[in-house]
C-alpha cells in the first residue's frame, strides 16, 4: 500500500534524528536534511510513473507530503531565528517569502500541489510580519493578509498546469524533464 511509506519513512526519519543525538532545537537544518533525502527518494518514485498512472506516483505522493514539512520548517525555523548578520541584513521576511516562492515553483516542477500545504502557513507568518510594519492598519491584516493569500492560491490552484507549462515547457528534453511529468498541461 503506498501509504504505508509514509508512516515508515516518518519512523526512520525519527530514529535518523534522535540517533545524531543533537539537540534538534538548536540544528534545525537537521530536518531540511532529512526532508531533502525523502524528497529525492520520492523523486525516484515520481520518475518511474511521470504520467501518474501506476502505484509509483501515489508512493511519491506520500514521500512529497512528508518530505515537504521538513524541508520548510528547517529552512523557515533557521531563517526566523537566525542571528546571522548576512541573514539580518537581507531581512528575514524577504528572505521567507523569497524561500516560498522557491518551494512553490518547486511544487509546480514536481506537479505536487501538497508541497505547497506545508509552506502555506510560514508564507502567511512572512507576509503578516513584512506588513506589520507598514502603514497598512493593524486592526485589518489578518483578514488584508488572509483574503490575499486565499486569493493567491485559487489563482495558483486553478492555472497550475498553464502555469506550469509557460514557467517549464523550456526544460522539455533536460535530464530535470526526465524526472518529472510533461511540461505540455492537461
Amino acid at each position: 500500500m503506498p501509504f504505508s511509506l509514509l508512516p515508515m519513512a516518518l519512523s526512520l526519519v525519527t530514529i535518523a534524528l534522535i540517533g545524531l543525538g543533537e539537540e534538534l532545537l538548536r540544528h534545525q537544518w537537521l530536518f531540511t536534511l532529512t526532508g531533502l533525502v525523502v524528497f529525492a527518494v520520492a523523486i525516484t518514485f515520481d520518475s518511474k510513473d511521470r504520467h501518474r498512472q501506476l502505484r509509483w506516483s501515489d508512493c511519491g505522493f506520500w514521500l512529497h507530503l512528508l518530505a515537504s514539512p521538513l524541508i520548510v520548517h528547517g529552512v523557515m525555523t533557521t531563517l526566523i531565528f537566525s542571528d546571522a548578520p548576512v541573514l539580518n541584513a537581507l531581512g528575514n521576511e524577504i528572505l521567507l517569502i523569497g524561500f516560498f516562492i522557491v518551494f512553490m515553483l518547486l511544487a509546480l516542477l514536481v506537479d505536487r500541489r501538497a508541497m505547497l500545504v506545508s509552506s502555506s502557513s510560514y508564507g502567511i507568518y512572512a507576509i503578516f510580519m513584512l506588513l506589520e510594519n507598514s502603514l497598512i492598519s493593524t486592526e485589518n491584516l489578518p483578514l488584508v493578509v488572509f483574503i490575499g493569500f486565499g486569493l493567491f492560491i485559487i489563482f495558483f490552484g486553478t492555472f497550475w498546469y498553464r502555469l506550469r507549462s509557460i514557467i517549464f515547457r523550456p526544460l522539455t528534453g533536460t535530464a530535470i524533464a526526465r524526472l518529472v511529468p510533461d511540461f505540455n498541461g492537461k
